[in-house]
């Protein structure tokens, strides 16, 4: 194809952001065209958003919101991809395994939510299970 990651991950995802946006635009326009049709004030209520409608948020909610995307759905991809081709795949899966390990106490200690039971215990398989797999694979001599 001749495409970087970069450029795939930019596709990828700024078409499927650009589409939402149109999508949940044409479905306000609609909403607000037969609300006038009816000569109704069209409100929403909290509770009856409708699922299209995009939520009422502040300037730095919105700021949040856009870097949180960035860096989830964008740039962890293309690192991923990266650091698939740089580093050896056990040493890849054994790094992405170890996600809900950090994880569980940044949650505890950046929003305060104590993790729960079945949170550490699946953290616990899941780094087990990479465990099992790396030693599965060695040959004992």
């Amino acid at each position: 194809v001749g495409m970087s990651t970069w450029e795939i991950n930019l596709i990828r995802f700024g078409f499927s952001g650009i589409c939402m946006g149109f999508l949940s635009s044409a479905l306000t326009i609609s909403a607000r065209l037969e609300a006038s049709m009816k000569k109704q004030r069209m409100e929403f209520d909290k509770a009856q958003r409708p699922w299209y409608a995009l939520p009422e948020m502040t300037v730095s909610s919105w700021i949040h919101v856009c870097f949180g995307v960035l860096f989830v759905t964008f740039l962890q991809p293309v690192l991923v991809v990266l650091a698939m081709f740089e580093i050896p795949l056990a040493l890849l899966l054994t790094l992405e395994s170890i996600g809900p390990l950090y994880s569980l106490p940044f949650s505890w200690v950046l929003q305060k939510e104590k993790p729960t039971f079945k949170a550490c215990i699946g953290a616990v398989f899941s780094v087990g299970g990479i465990v099992i797999l790396c030693f599965r694979g060695m040959v004992l001599k």
